[in-house]
Parts: C-alpha cells; structure tokens; sequence
C-alpha cells in the first residue's frame, strides 16, 4: 500500500516541478492550489480568463482517479456560463491532455495511472480532511 499525505504547498511544488520536466504550457498556467473546508481542490487557472476551479476527488472500484468539476468560476455570472459549456470543456481537457484524463460524464473526468506509470497501480481511496490531501494507492 503507498500512502500519500500533501497539502497545498506540495501540489504546487509537485506542478511546479511537473511543468519544469515536460514543459507543458498548461501546467505553468495553474496556480494557487487550495485544499477547501468542505473538502474541495481548488485552483486558479490563467487560459482565457483568471477563473478559479473547484473539483472534487474520489475513486471509483476499478482504481481510477475520478475528478469531479464542482466550480469552474469565483463569480455566479462567470460560473453560470461556464456551467452550460461544462460538457464542451471536459471534452476539451480529455483532448489536451492526449488520453490522460477520460470524460466520463458532462462534469466528471477520470484518471487511471498507467495511462503514464509503467506499473499497476490502482487508488483505494482520495480524501481532502484538515487542509490535506489524503491518498492511497496499491500495486495490482
């Protein structure tokens, strides 16, 4: 069993340290990581507009990573529009990504490690408690 235990200083040295080594553009476009009270991820993304973006994490039986999009803006306005492209903009991630996350509905995407780790890990459980993103994971 591997177990993780970061908190928001550490995803964004993880990001920081990720968008270093690959130099994907979109990952130097993501800052200001949060981990929510009511048990939300929260950052802030710079591509069109500064929008602050609000997932859920969970995972499923098979050991897939589910991200669900809560929130895509700070205001009600800007949220309520992006709402209704919420869909478009999941089929847009999916696509940026090249495969690596997977739409599964009009607001969830889904993760499973070894579409880029040559091993077979599988999540058991992802939780956000006390300011810390809790992870466990387990070679299959």
């Amino acid at each position: 069993m591997i177990s993780l235990e970061l908190d928001a200083r550490d995803i964004d040295r993880l990001v920081g340290a990720a968008h270093a080594v690959t130099g994907e553009d979109a990952l130097g476009k993501l800052s200001d990581f949060r981990l929510t009270d009511d048990g939300l991820f929260s950052f802030e993304q710079s591509f069109v507009l500064g929008t602050n973006i609000q997932i859920g994490l969970s995972c499923d039986d098979s050991g897939r990573l589910l991200i669900e999009i809560v929130r895509l803006a700070s205001n009600r306005i800007g949220n309520g529009l992006l709402r209704i492209a919420q869909g478009s903009i999941v089929g847009i991630l999916e696509n940026v990504t090249r495969g690596v996350l997977t739409k599964e509905s009009a607001a969830v995407l889904s993760f499973a490690p070894e579409r880029i780790l040559p091993l077979p890990l599988k999540f058991r459980s992802v939780e956000i408690r006390d300011n810390r993103l809790f992870v466990r994971a387990e070679l299959d």
